[in-house]
């Protein structure tokens, strides 16, 4: 089902039920104002104006007693990080057990694609056909993660099914139509070829046959992503399954041991940022514990076109707290239309604004210690770096590694109240600066 049908069958449904609610409303209604004919007399300035009172209400309250399905056909369709790739809204405990869940079946009139020229052929089954028979495929480069399993070898059974490679003990099969099925000499064929560029393999058997009479003739397909997603195709019934990451089930970008309800996805958790992110990066949030005994939270991504990234760390000033341990590896800084990152790497600690002279009854200075950033890449900004911390807590320990800007608007490096801080093995000096006046 494409996104619009999505949003028309929702909004049909919401339809429907609005509908209902006001016929329902309307028996509602009529039974009250009954009632409260029967008093007017008491209540003569009352009951004109309950009316429309009344009906509104019961509208409302009807609406949303029926509201929550369609409301997730919505935002299945509009909300980006719902749909296509990344979360269901919840996955059971068997999408978890197996390494995926599935999206949706519908049908596909489309024919299938010819056999492409970079299509690899099993020749023994075109030659000589066959039944109950089956083979090793191996993808080559091409490698598939089948839920905990790094997969590059099946075995492709006749019928449009194939199985994992030797056999392992979680997920085992994935089937397009049947486990086995006839094949005729000169007939059926088996073939499997690369597309999109080598990030999906598609595997497909032409011209098979149910029946050992020749009847039931069909095709299938299987289509797997190396992102762990794949679909399959038995003639114009087509079935789509997404992967269940097994470090972060529900696919809102947070690791499964810090999320408070990992099997369902229930929106972003930290602000339209982080969520634009987790859904055009397959990001995931996740935390973990290093040799020290100490909780590291780690935010890891892929690459992507769209995405760019600056490291702006800004203390508001007089609420204390602390900054530790943030490290920034292997990104691009790239300008968006008019808007420059201020820095590539960036810390201010006096960033009160409007609210400076508002009366502070007990100060606290943030804490900033061991800022790390190694291979980042700068378009334009206008600082390369800038550390700008307090002089009664000074910023201790800012490591730049392979850090570069193509063109800097202003002071390439600003260091004021920082120690130990240094970029590519030499120390920076810093300058001395005055306390905030708060």
């Amino acid at each position: 089902m494409t996104n619009l049908e999505t949003i028309a069958e929702a909004f049909q449904g919401l339809l429907a039920q609005a509908c209902l609610s006001a016929l329902l409303a309307m028996v509602v209604v009529f039974a009250v104002v009954k009632i409260l004919k029967s008093t007017r007399a008491a209540f003569s300035g009352l009951w004109r104006k309950s009316r429309m009172v009344l009906a509104a209400v019961a509208i409302l309250s009807l609406t949303m007693m029926l509201w929550g399905d369609k409301t997730n056909l919505l935002r299945q369709a509009i909300h980006p990080a719902s749909r296509g790739g990344a979360p269901a809204l919840a996955v059971s405990e068997e999408d978890i057990l197996r390494g995926y869940w599935q999206e949706g079946v519908t049908t596909n009139e489309t024919p299938f694609c010819e056999m492409p020229t970079n299509a690899v052929e099993y020749a023994p089954w075109r030659q000589r056909g066959g039944r109950e028979t089956d083979f090793p495929l191996n993808l080559g480069d091409f490698v598939f993660p089948y839920g905990t399993n790094i997969i590059n070898r099946f075995r492709v059974l006749s019928g449009g099914m194939i199985e994992t490679y030797p056999a392992l003990n979680g997920p085992a099969s994935i089937c397009a139509a049947r486990e086995y099925a006839s094949l005729v000499p000169g007939v059926s064929r088996f073939w499997s070829a690369d597309a999109n560029g080598g990030a999906e393999k598609v595997l497909r058997w032409e011209s098979v046959f149910a029946n050992r009479d020749r009847t039931g003739e069909y095709s299938a397909e299987i289509r797997l992503s190396a992102n762990g997603d794949f679909s399959t195709r038995s003639n114009a019934l087509e079935t789509v399954y997404r992967r269940v990451n097994p470090h972060d089930w529900d696919g809102d970008g947070l690791a499964n041991e810090i999320d408070a309800n990992p099997r369902m996805w229930d929106g972003d958790f930290f602000g339209t940022g982080v969520g634009w992110l987790n859904a055009n990066c397959a990001g995931v949030l996740s935390a973990a514990t290093n040799g020290l005994g100490e909780m590291e939270i780690s935010w890891r991504t892929n690459a992507n076109p769209n995405a760019y990234y600056w490291l702006d760390l800004t203390a508001t000033g007089a609420l204390g707290g602390f900054v530790e341990n943030i490290y920034m590896k292997d990104c691009s800084v790239e300008m968006r239309g008019k808007s420059v990152p201020t820095s590539v790497v960036g810390i201010e600690t006096d960033v009160l604004y409007e609210w400076r002279n508002l009366p502070t009854w007990e100060v606290r200075v943030t804490r900033i210690r061991n800022i790390c950033a190694e291979n980042v890449r700068a378009q334009r900004a206008r600082h390369l770096l800038m550390a700008h911390g307090d002089a009664r807590d000074p910023v201790d320990g800012v490591t730049l590694k392979n850090v570069t800007c193509g063109e800097t608007t202003q002071e390439e490096i600003v260091v004021v109240n920082a120690k130990n801080v240094t970029m590519d093995g030499k120390p920076i000096p810093s300058l001395p600066g005055k306390a905030p006046a708060w």
